[in-house]
């Protein structure tokens, strides 16, 4: 997360990089699908796609790969430890009595 904030682009090291890189729109690829090709100094290519994200309905994210997520992306604004109390307690969200513990937890 915090790769994407303002000081970031003020890195001569990123503007440079950045100033190397085209963007352009192929529609030929679903509105959610994505493409990238990578052409090092070398010459070589590398390229990847996706039809659909992870996430989506036909590409689920397992609960793995979500609390993997959440530990990346949480502690940027919460603790560690409430970051593992939420994940434990969605988990068996179908076991609480109620959703103020979780609603309080992601409360910024």
């Amino acid at each position: 997360v915090e790769h994407f904030g303002a000081t970031s682009y003020e890195d001569p090291e990123i503007v440079a990089f950045l100033d190397r890189i085209t963007v352009e729109g192929d529609p030929g690829i679903p509105a959610l699908g994505a493409a990238v090709e990578v052409r090092t100094r070398d010459g070589t290519v590398r390229a990847a796609s996706v039809v659909t994200p992870k996430g989506h309905p036909t590409s689920p994210a397992s609960r793995e790969e979500l609390a993997a997520k959440v530990r990346r992306m949480a502690p940027a604004r919460m603790a560690r430890q409430s970051v593992d109390e939420l994940i434990e307690r969605v988990r068996r969200i179908e076991n609480e009595p109620s959703l103020d513990r979780i609603l309080e937890l992601v409360r910024v």
